[in-house]
């Protein structure tokens, strides 16, 4: 009996590391595949590739799932195979007992023999049981995602998304819940389809809060106005059609755990060409970053580039998204040198969509946007050409004199 006790155990171990093993990176891939999820959700919600990144994310989960359950059935067995070699121990003891007291009446110990075997046949069940509700855990994290998903095409209206002739706002201003002072206040401008704005100012003057107001990403808070694309406000377009058309671009900038040309083509891989990928990269100097990194190698995750690498492969990401009319960039630059970031503003201003940028950089890259919006402590304070603006001598004279 020691010895068996001894051999059996040695003998399971080695299945139950192994599969612990296996349980120990499915949980470290599903963590890292739900994290990306949230963390890069703007990118999944506004290129439309939410139930694509839900069923990466659901068979993550789903492989965790059955990596805990491949080794708590290797552990149950382990368990239920000294449980019965216990029992069976047990039995031949009580057997051996009986015929040696010769009697034939139920004694005492018997009645403790066929108890303590019941107990035996239920902790094996009792360890199934566990398995079960185990196959549940991480339930709650999908129905989480699915609810959040859920409640943002609920808030959606229904009516398609074209922009024909122009986007207006008519009286927007904007306050978080939590502070009293407007953000925006009293915002009116109209933005003509085909055109390049650019939405200059300075820091906190609320530049890119007006950017997300426009997008409908600001989920902080309900904006006071309206913003009319043609003759459709924007909370009555359909969320997945509008977000099939517009491109958006965040301050922050999201990269997948995955190569560098899959960061770029999330949308629709069949869609894009790689040539025009690849002049698009080498027009804005990114195109080493094709060339030196191979797709199939582990190490080339786009998590591991640069600031600046990160935000070239965004830019190129949002201007190759299928059927897009409208692009709302916010700081596209920020991270470039002034060569790279002459580079893309040159390439955005050939772009044939409508085009409105938010930026902190005053100088000759503005030249040839039609428009240029100054915003002072949350409003429009003056708009113009760069010419006409500089001519004016107003705001944006005073930056750039200081720039």
């Amino acid at each position: 009996a020691f010895l068996l006790s001894v051999f059996l155990p040695g003998f399971f171990g080695k299945f139950a590391r192994k599969y612990n093993v296996l349980q120990s990176g499915a949980f470290a891939k599903a963590n890292e595949k739900i994290l990306e999820m949230l963390q890069g959700f703007m990118v999944i919600h506004t290129f439309c590739i939410e139930k694509k990144c839900a069923k990466e994310c659901e068979k993550a989960v789903k492989s965790m799932e059955q990596a805990k359950n491949d080794l708590k059935t290797v552990i149950a067995v382990i368990q239920s195979c000294l449980m019965l070699m216990t029992t069976v121990l047990t039995l031949v003891i009580f057997i051996w007992g009986g015929r040696a007291v010769v009697s034939n009446m139920i004694t005492v110990g018997e009645l403790i023999a066929l108890i303590q075997l019941l107990f035996n046949i239920a902790s094996p069940l009792m360890g199934v049981m566990n398995i079960l509700s185990n196959q549940k855990a991480a339930a709650p994290i999908k129905e989480r995602l699915q609810g959040y998903l859920a409640q943002t095409e609920k808030a959606s209206g229904d009516r398609e998304f074209g922009l024909c002739r122009q986007i207006s706002v008519k009286n927007v201003s904007f306050s978080y819940p939590d502070q009293q002072q407007e953000i925006l206040r009293d915002l009116n401008y109209t933005f003509q389809k085909g055109k390049k704005y650019a939405i200059v100012g300075e820091n906190g003057s609320g530049k890119s809060t007006f950017l997300k107001v426009l997008a409908g990403t600001n989920q902080a808070g309900e904006y006071a106005g309206r913003i009319v694309y043609d003759d459709a406000q924007r909370d009555e377009i359909s969320d997945k059609d509008f977000w099939m058309k517009v491109s958006y671009l965040p301050q922050s900038v999201f990269m997948f755990h995955k190569g560098v040309m899959e960061n770029i083509k999330v949308q629709d891989a069949d869609r894009v060409e790689m040539d025009e990928i690849r002049q698009l990269c080498d027009r804005i100097g990114a195109g080493r970053l094709l060339k030196e990194r191979d797709e199939k190698n582990a190490a080339t995750s786009a998590k591991d580039l640069s600031g600046g690498e990160k935000q070239k492969i965004s830019f190129i990401r949002g201007i190759v998204k299928a059927d897009t009319e409208l692009l709302l960039a916010d700081e596209p630059d920020a991270a470039l040198d002034p060569e790279s970031g002459s580079k893309m503003h040159h390439l955005l201003l050939q772009l044939h969509k409508t085009c409105i940028v938010v930026t902190h950089r005053i100088n000759k890259n503005l030249q040839d946007y039609d428009q240029i919006l100054v915003m002072k402590q949350g409003q429009i304070a003056e708009s113009g050409t760069y010419q006409q603006l500089m001519e004016r001598r107003g705001c944006f004279y005073a930056m750039n004199q200081e720039k």
